[in-house]
């Protein structure tokens, strides 16, 4: 096996290169990629900034995955179709899969799943402005295209459905990485990528870290050196998505699980094992090296909801209602304030039927604590009634 200073400096040939560009990498670093401004306005109050680097993290089914591909749908369907407001964003998505949870069938599920379920919205709506009710204007962009569709037998509306499906799917690049050399070089090699995909303003990965106890197995005898091969790695990683003004979202696996008390008196063990990992000067957040931990921009911490067992205040919660602007989907949340006392607990009991998560949004030393639920057509963001 090859030693970590060789292996990074294998990778990483090309940094000390003289740095230049041809007129199309120019032209699309340039040019104007499809905005994320309307992405997810709970999650991302004002969109994701070019540039951003977004790191979600949690412990095993807390719903890391399925937030990804919820994202992915937001991005790839248009913002207006057949007359109606879809509030898609209409760009494209570079997925590196190096978990091996992506499920292709899964996505294409959510993405028909979130038209028909804005095609009832807009039926409904309809039903209301012919017997004199108020509505949101927003959901309709023209109302004879409206009319025709919601007028179309099922055979055809599914025909259509599946056209469009189809026709977004285009824009997903799709790239599985099932070894660590593999994963590394996919990352340092981006650049002429992203620079022939000009519709592309997201890039996933899920996850950063899946490789991380082999690198530090068989490739670095220290953490030192490990963090040392991370560092190339990321610095010219990184640095193509700040070139060509990308957003990036990556999972990051928990390294120590968050245990109850109770648990935590059963594993002794492992407590002496984190011990030790922070006595070498190795913290939670920053196992994956400082030059990956200095560029996050944005954290999102998802976590399960135990109606006995909670974490926050009572008095920390107040329900909010947002609307995105050019989205047809009304999007609820939860946020952290000092007024109106309500409690998280109560709102976990809302669907007993269903398991409640939490999503702890940081940005800017800002927090936002969300509460949604898991459904077919993905995650579902939630209020106390």
């Amino acid at each position: 096996m090859a030693s970590p200073e060789s292996a990074g400096n294998r990778i990483t040939s090309t940094v000390n290169a003289v740095e230049s560009e041809s007129g199309l990498a120019l032209l699309a670093r340039l040019g104007n990629r499809p905005s994320l401004v309307d992405l997810d306005p709970c999650l991302f109050p004002g969109g994701p900034q070019a540039g951003d680097v977004i790191e979600v993290t949690g412990n095993r089914n807390c719903g890391k995955s399925l937030l990804c591909l919820r994202l992915v749908v937001a991005v790839l369907l248009p913002q207006i179709w057949k007359g109606f407001n879809v509030g898609g964003c209409g760009g494209g998505v570079i997925y590196v899969d190096s978990d091996l949870h992506f499920n292709i069938l899964h996505l294409e599920n959510m993405m028909q799943r979130r038209i028909k379920k804005v095609l009832k919205m807009c039926k409904d709506a309809m039903k209301k402005k012919k017997l004199g009710h108020d509505i949101d204007e927003r959901l309709i962009d023209d109302g004879k295209e409206v009319q025709e569709i919601l007028h179309s037998d099922k055979t055809s509306l599914k025909v259509k459905i599946d056209k469009l499906v189809r026709e977004s799917l285009k824009s997903f690049l799709y790239l599985k990485c099932t070894d660590s050399s593999q994963f590394a070089i996919t990352l340092m090699s981006m650049d002429e990528l992203i620079m022939n995909k000009t519709s592309v303003s997201l890039i996933i990965i899920d996850s950063i870290s899946a490789f991380y106890w082999y690198d530090r197995s068989y490739r670095a005898e220290t953490w030192y050196k490990l963090e040392q091969y991370y560092s190339r790695i990321f610095k010219v990683f990184l640095g193509h998505v700040k070139k060509h003004k990308l957003v990036l979202l990556s999972t990051r696996q928990s390294l120590f699980q968050k245990r109850s008390v109770q648990d935590d008196c059963q594993s002794k063990y492992l407590h002496q094992l984190e011990e030790e990992e922070l006595e070498e000067g190795l913290t939670e957040y920053e196992y994956m090296g400082r030059e990956w931990a200095s560029h996050v921009t944005c954290r999102i911490y998802l976590s399960m909801l135990n109606p006995g067992d909670m974490s926050v205040s009572k008095s920390d919660w107040e329900p909010r209602n947002e609307v995105n602007e050019k989205s047809s989907v009304s999007i609820t949340g939860l946020v952290k304030s000092g007024s109106d006392k309500r409690s998280l607990e109560s709102v976990v009991m809302l669907n007993s039927d269903r398991q409640m998560y939490s999503a702890e949004v940081t940005k800017k030393g800002k927090k936002i604590k969300l509460v949604f639920t898991v459904h077919e057509d993905g995650l579902r963001w939630r209020t106390p009634s």
